[in-house]
């Protein structure tokens, strides 16, 4: 549904999400005249989990319990009792460029405590990537994709962190094949537009080319969805993604 209410533009719409309801509302807000060379919109937004949370999983540790202790608790769905918001969605634009923007950032995965750190991170192919251990004991950080093994990389205790170069785009998942329930993922992307949701599941694209363009939200539990949204030449969206279990 679209109407035009007071000089914004507000588009509404629901989708099933994996049995649940997922309602995204977007508003455009205009900014006043253009700049001859406008630099992008703003899409900001926040991702909604509205239904009961999971108990998290224990695993067992079967290898370096002095370490690691004796079990590990998982937690893939986490959400902020306060404000309903996701926490680690990532939310992306579809590589429907071209878009002329720099590479940009570097992305670290630390082995800490027998667990990666950030479980989920982000990156852009072509951006450096930064791999450490924090542990008195070895690791091995293995990231893979559907096509096979990307990096696989030892990591001694104290050693000195080793850098790599995102090559190929994609959902890779990350893993240690020395402690078998250390698990995460990196998303890497061929343009800067992505975000990961913070704790209260609030993400922000910046300098977004006008035109129409595709949001794809990420989550290892939830899925993915994508919306096509109209951006404006400048001006900020607000866009809210609310899931149900």
């Amino acid at each position: 549904m679209t109407r035009v209410c007071g000089g914004r533009v507000i588009v509404s719409s629901t989708r099933s999400w994996r049995g649940g309801l997922a309602a995204l509302i977007l508003m455009v807000i205009p900014s006043g005249t253009l700049p001859a060379q406008s630099p992008g919109a703003t899409i900001m937004g926040k991702i909604l989990y509205r239904g009961a949370v999971p108990s998290p999983t224990t695993v067992s540790v079967s290898r370096d319990a002095d370490v690691c202790g004796a079990t590990v608790s998982v937690q893939p769905l986490v959400v902020d009792p306060q404000t309903h918001g996701v926490q680690d969605v990532v939310v992306s634009l579809a590589a429907d460029g071209p878009f002329p923007a720099p590479v940009q950032g570097q992305t670290t995965i630390y082995n800490n405590k027998c667990r990666f750190l950030p479980r989920i991170s982000v990156g852009q192919v072509g951006a450096p990537m930064e791999i450490g251990n924090r542990d008195p004991i070895m690791h091995n950080t293995h990231i893979t994709n559907e096509s096979g093994t990307l990096i696989n990389v030892a990591l001694v205790a104290g050693g000195t962190p080793v850098k790599k170069v995102f090559k190929r785009g994609g959902i890779h998942t990350v893993k240690c094949d020395r402690h078998k329930f250390m698990q995460g993922y990196v998303l890497a992307f061929n343009h800067p537009f992505y975000a990961l949701t913070d704790a209260t599941g609030h993400f922000r694209l910046s300098a977004v080319p006008a035109g129409t363009r595709t949001i794809t939200v990420w989550h290892e539990v939830l899925g993915t969805v994508k919306k096509e949204v109209q951006v404006p030449s400048s001006g900020e969206i607000q866009v809210t993604l609310e899931v149900g279990a």
